[in-house]
């Protein structure tokens, strides 16, 4: 045994031995340490190594697993202790760049930066040189530091012929600034010199994901193939595609119109043996391709032979889902068949019951159609009941299901045009049966001559088939429907020449000109021009939108009706976004309010910053927030760290005092955590000498502190950004004038974009019959045991109502000081009848939405917090909950 162990040592230390060997021989603290470095060093880069593979498995933007972080972890302890124990030994290099690329991943990014510094500022000769320029480059990109991007990226540029080694690392750094500069030519340039630069294949491939991902951006289906098939040909031969990747193969190839590359490979697949689950796939592919080819009788036989054959497959089932609504389209689209388009669509959403977006999204598709067939299916019944119960007529025998039996006799008896225009609607509007939507308008124009309904079918026609007489025959018939363009009268061009020479008096005077033609000749252009003149001459947004409005509300079928709702729209969003950018310099500078004190409030400051951050504007003040929100996150975790970590306590304390006084702006803090680092045993380590020179800054008014030339002077300490720390502290002092700016724009997009709310109608009266649902044999419950609204309990006349996506499922009125019920219906498949009566309800594994209304007419939604049980439906069961709106 103590044989194999030494025999075990001896070929550890050749082995290492063997690796280096390209390097000097170094000198480490003792002979008797040498196995215990080589030791540590092992265990820090195996475990470096071990994440890097798992990250490169991993999906391009995705978290970091818990796995990886903890071998990152281990991979920084065992490389410090060598910075800590063999400091003096030139392998140091190799010790810094796992701490710098370990601390890059987790987010670490001042600690990272520091080590990548390190390497470069002392390690000029040394492997890793070139390489930590490039990561340098890519922590400037993060903390939008262009200036120190912009010069790394030169000094590259200058060395190009240095860094062969690290050219596929250098071109991504390329490739990720052309994206945030949003160069996608460049970015796709740089992505593949990258890629022709990289000869592992876990790397290629994480490489082809990415610009897959910028080839569906850019909708380049040819590129997306290729890439795809190229991460095909570098997976193992034992893997294979996942079937994300498959079904966008199928899907791109189909864009592409590459019908035969599917039809091979679909046969070559299915010549070999394969489960069900597989056959039902390639299948259900083939059915698709042939459709969209246009061979639609062999794609339904396709759907049928397969519900038919293997619709009860336990691992079909998802398939099924979307067999059920493409053959439901089918009949719907390509048969007119409604009858049988409902019964499949109803069909498809019991296999619906996957929680990702495709099947969502299928599930929601397939309910709304079905609710819109059946609407349709009860007018239409109404419709023939009526004519029916008149016995005026026999029913007609068309073939088209479309073509409602119409009155022959007497037609104009019983004015039945609402029930057809109502159908034409649904036809034309949900389901998107256009021909079918025409053939109702003509039959009221047929049918129904006096109706109210038959101006609005003439022009639904004349829009619909603009190149035949439908326009008019409205104009014959209805000529005050058109009326209302008098652009083209003589008799009024002089007095609009006259108000156009008013602007060399003023704008007002020509308004008032302008004002005077509109009020004695409702001149429609001279009402276009007073909200003209007001927007492009006076920027008088109040008068603007009174007269844009007032035009679009008279006219709505003037020739520049789209122009002025346009300009309405602009202006609106205009104010929109001046309100967005208020409110995110408001909510970044109340977060400064939780970090200028002596004991920074972490997770209030996030709260404010995470909030600006959802705010979706483009401003400088991004890259701000952005880094505040960093800094904010890894000071929390130092603080979490420090002195249970104890190997990497200064290096800890050094960042957290870093990100005080560079990202926080917090002085005390800073100085608190310098300070600690004057105390540590070893004066002459860098992080002291780094905290002398930072406190000499803070105490002498931001003047860098000239240390002796003795005291380690190569070691110069990075001072603050100055223009930095000067943006940050305006917008921090500009918090009030931000307020009232904010307060100005919210009562000026009131008063012209949102319903006073007086004018709003009131929910009065909340009943049962507000919010109705019907009973289901599958029920799931919310036993409530606090409910609050702005931590105020809720009223004995507010309503609890639960939702699945926007169906009302069930509802409860609530009584204070008790433990309330709200119940939740689920789909009930069990009869024809119920399917119809709870359609839209709740699947197993839905997640309900909570809202609260009460009698003034405000709506809350409620946040849902877990006690006991599953907050996703079940046919049976409960589960306990508390409700709050914050």
């Amino acid at each position: 045994m103590y044989y194999r162990n030494f025999q075990y040592q001896v070929i550890l230390c050749l082995s290492f031995l063997f690796i280096f060997s390209c390097s000097k021989k170094k000198n480490i603290n003792a002979s008797s340490d040498f196995l215990a470095y080589y030791n540590t060093f092992y265990m820090a880069n195996d475990n470096f190594n071990k994440a890097m593979d798992i990250i490169d498995k991993s999906e391009p933007g995705s978290p970091l697993e818990k796995s990886t972080i903890i071998l990152l972890d281990k991979a920084i302890d065992n490389a410090l202790i060598i910075e800590n124990d063999f400091y003096d030994t030139k392998y140091l290099d190799d010790a810094y760049y796992i701490i710098a690329r370990s601390s890059f991943l987790k987010g670490r990014i001042t600690a990272s930066n520091f080590y990548f510094n390190e390497l470069i500022d002392k390690h000029e000769n040394n492997d890793y040189y070139y390489e930590s320029m490039i990561w340098t480059g890519f922590l400037d990109l993060l903390l939008g530091d262009d200036d120190k991007l912009n010069g790394t990226i030169n000094y590259l540029d200058n060395n190009i012929d240095k860094i062969d080694s690290h050219l596929a690392l250098y071109y991504k750094l390329k490739s990720e600034i052309a994206k945030y500069y949003d160069l996608n030519d460049d970015m796709e340039k740089y992505l593949l010199l990258s890629l022709n630069n990289t000869k592992n294949n876990l790397k290629k491939i994480y490489l082809l994901k990415q610009m897959l991902l910028l080839a569906e951006s850019n909708e380049n289906y040819i590129n997306s193939i290729k890439y795809i098939n190229l991460i095909e040909k570098n997976l193992r031969e034992e893997e294979a595609l996942s079937d994300d990747l498959l079904n966008k193969w199928f899907d791109y190839n189909r864009l592409a119109y590459n019908y035969s590359d599917i039809y091979d490979k679909i046969d070559e697949v299915l010549s070999s043996t394969m489960s069900i689950t597989k056959e039902v796939f390639y299948k259900k592919q083939l059915a698709i391709t042939l459709y969209s080819e246009g061979r639609i009788d062999e794609a339904k036989d396709i759907y049928s032979i397969l519900i038919l054959d293997y619709i009860t497959d336990v691992g079909s089932k998802l398939q099924f889902c979307e067999i059920n609504y493409n053959l439901g389209n089918i009949y719907l689209y390509n048969f007119n068949d409604l009858e049988q388009a409902k019964y499949y669509l109803s069909e498809c959403k019991q296999f619906c019951v996957a929680n990702n977006n495709k099947i969502k999204k299928i599930k929601q598709k397939s309910s709304d159609i079905s609710a819109s067939i059946i609407d349709y299916l009860s007018l239409k019944d109404e419709f023939e009941y009526s004519i029916n119960e008149d016995n005026a007529n026999e029913e007609d025998e068309s073939d088209n299901p479309f073509m409602v039996p119409m009155p022959q006799i007497d037609s104009q008896n019983k004015d039945l045009s609402n029930l057809l225009y109502d159908m034409s609607l649904i036809l034309l509007f949900d389901l998107n049966l256009r021909d079918l939507a025409i053939m109702q308008l003509k039959k009221i124009d047929e049918e129904f001559v006096d109706s109210n309904f038959h101006a609005k079918s003439l022009f639904l026609l004349s829009e619909l088939l603009p190149n035949e007489d439908w326009k008019q025959k409205l104009n014959n018939r209805f000529p005050e429907f058109l009326n209302d363009d008098t652009e083209g009268h003589d008799s009024l061009i002089n007095l609009r020449i006259n108000a156009w020479d008013g602007l060399n008096i003023s704008s007002k005077e020509s308004i008032t000109r302008f004002k005077e033609i509109f009020k004695n000749h409702i001149d429609t252009l001279s009402l276009y021009n007073i909200g003209y003149i007001y927007d492009e001459y006076e920027r008088d947004i109040d008068s603007t939108i009174k007269y844009y409005q007032e035009f679009v509300d008279s006219f709505p079928n003037h020739n520049r009706y789209n122009v002025v709702n346009q300009r309405i729209i602009e202006i609106e969003n205009i104010v929109l976004d001046e309100i967005k950018f208020l409110e995110k310099k408001i909510l970044f500078s109340k977060s400064f309010s939780f970090i200028h004190h002596d004991s920074v409030i972490v997770d209030s400051a996030l709260k404010y910053l995470s909030d600006a951050k959802k705010i979706t504007i483009n401003m400088p003040l991004n890259s701000k927030i952005q880094k505040t929100i960093v800094g904010l996150e890894t000071y929390k975790n130092n603080l979490n760290l420090i002195n249970i970590d104890t190997l990497q306590n200064d290096s800890l304390m050094f960042e957290t005092a870093e990100i005080a006084l560079k990202v926080l702006l917090n002085n005390n803090v800073s100085k608190f955590y310098y300070k600690k680092l004057l105390n540590v045993d070893n004066d002459s380590s860098k992080f002291s000498i780094y905290a002398k020179q930072a406190l000499n800054y803070i105490i002498n008014d931001n003047s860098i502190f000239q240390i002796d030339s003795s005291d380690a002077s190569s070691l110069i300490w990075e001072s603050p950004n100055e223009d930095y720390l000067k943006n940050v502290l305006n917008n921090i002092s500009e918090l009030d004038m931000y307020v009232n700016q904010l307060n100005q724009i919210i009562e000026l997009n009131n008063r012209l974009f949102v319903i006073e709310e007086d004018e709003l109608p009131p929910v009065t009266n909340l009943n049962e019959n507000t919010f109705k649902f019907n009973q289901s044999t599958k029920q799931y419950f919310y036993f409530v045991e606090k409910a609050l609204i702005d931590e105020i309990e809720l009223l004995d006349s507010d309503w609890m109502v639960a939702y699945n996506n926007d169906v009302i499922v069930g509802s409860r009125k609530y009584v204070k000081g008790g433990m309330v019920d709200i119940p939740i219906m689920g789909f009930d498949d069990s009869s024809e009848s119920m399917i119809i009566a709870t359609d839209g309800y709740c699947f197993e594994g839905d997640m309900p939405i909570i809202k609260v209304y009460r009698e003034n007419g405000s709506v809350f939604d409620m946040k849902v917090e877990l006690i006991d049980g599953s907050l996703k439906f079940e046919g049976i069961g409960h589960a306990n909950v508390n409700l709050n709106n914050r």
